[in-house]
């Protein structure tokens, strides 16, 4: 146990006074989720605040029709000429075209039916965007004529509304918040998964290929082998150097992540991020990140240097990236059960769960076990590889 205790001592007071270690296991998670909140937040509400966008469009009419008119109300649309509109709108220089028949004003005057046209980009976020606002907008001017018709007739006309649909979002009859509804908070149900994984995965792959590569590259791997430490503690000690960095930067990750959520965002409260989420993230993780920085570190042992080391573990971490995204796509709400079997893609699955609201045992249960069945898998391969001469001294 001595011996144990002194290899950890050994290897950890090595890995903290790398500066990498301490940037990318704990300044990054305390910097980064802020800055990623902050970014979401404003993006999101650049990018999908329809009022709060300015857009070109061309109306090509008669030069003075009613639609005209009716555009030129509203606040965020600036009406241009453009000789080759369509050209304009490919180019992004408008994002919508309307085109007005020459007898549209007549046609209404005259209770017939008359046809506008919205061309849009669906390339272009912008366009599509505007073409649904603007189709409401017409559809608004559409009933207005409708209903002066009808007065016309002296006809009532709430014959035109036979019934009403009322929507209810049940998140915000269950909290009184309407989280759900903000586009924001789906946009991190979306990404937060795959990004906590991805970040809780990659610190570790610098670590071990120093705990072992390193080691045979700085030549210190024989001298450490020559005392009286048996390899079973030595390759323990590594493991749990590699995890007490892990947790680190679980710990700072999620901390980062509850702090950034809560306090950035409009002020907004994310629901979902409560102790319970923080107890059930952190278990399901700590695991992963052992079992990942124990197959790493096997691998790192079969290496023969600090260069052959990161080329196998680059091959590791491009699949650990994939498994990240599969679930990216995603329903929260029906995630099918045979992806919380696949390594990676499970704990993001549950994550993705987990900030949806949705608690169930049976796929926490099967998520912890097959993390803990990795990580043994890893620790048991980790010390098969440090047991074999050939593959320590390989030349």
């Amino acid at each position: 146990m001595n011996h144990f205790l002194t290899i950890l001592k050994k290897e950890l007071l090595d890995l903290l006074r790398d500066k990498k270690t301490v940037v990318m296991g704990i300044l990054l998670p305390i910097i980064l989720y802020p800055i990623m909140m902050i970014g979401m937040d404003k993006l999101a509400e650049k990018s999908f605040d329809v009022n709060k966008k300015n857009f070109s469009i061309v109306v090509q009419d008669d030069g003075n029709s009613q639609v005209r008119e009716l555009l030129k109300g509203q606040k965020n649309i600036t009406i241009k000429d453009e000789k080759d509109a369509k050209k304009a709108l490919k180019d992004g220089d408008i994002s919508l075209i309307v085109e007005v028949p020459k007898d549209f004003d007549e046609s209404v005057k005259s209770q017939k039916i008359s046809e506008v046209k919205l061309i849009y980009d669906d390339k272009s976020q912008d366009s599509a965007m505007l073409n649904s606002m603007i189709q409401s907008v017409m559809n608004e001017y559409g009933q207005k004529v409708a209903e002066q018709r009808l007065k016309d007739k002296g006809i009532d006309t709430s014959i035109l509304t036979p019934f009403t649909t009322e929507s209810s979002d049940i998140s915000k009859t269950a909290s009184g918040k309407d989280d759900a509804a903000s586009g924001i908070v789906k946009g991190m149900m979306m990404v937060l998964p795959t990004l906590v994984v991805m970040l809780l995965l990659m610190p570790t792959i610098g670590i071990a290929v120093d705990l072992c590569a390193g080691e045979k590259e700085r030549q210190t791997m024989e001298p450490l082998l020559s005392t009286a430490v048996n390899r079973t503690s030595i390759v323990w000690a590594k493991i749990a150097a590699l995890a007490v960095v892990a947790i680190i930067t679980l710990v700072c990750t999620l901390g980062a992540m509850s702090v950034s959520i809560k306090t950035i965002g409009n002020n907004a409260e994310m629901t979902f991020v409560n102790a319970r989420f923080i107890l059930s993230t952190g278990i399901t993780c700590l695991f992963l990140v052992l079992a990942f920085g124990a197959l790493q570190i096997a691998i790192s042992i079969y290496a023969r240097s600090i260069k052959e080391a990161n080329s196998y573990l680059s091959g590791v971490s491009v699949l650990s990236m994939v498994l990240c995204y599969v679930p990216f796509m995603m329903d929260a709400k029906s995630i099918q059960m045979v992806f919380f079997n696949i390594p990676v893609v499970n704990t993001t699955c549950l994550l993705k769960e987990l900030m949806a609201g949705i608690y169930r045992t049976d796929h926490l249960l099967i998520v912890l076990a097959w993390n803990v069945v990795y990580t043994v898998a890893a620790v048991l391969f980790a010390r098969y590889m440090f047991s074999k001469e050939e593959v320590i001294f390989r030349s």
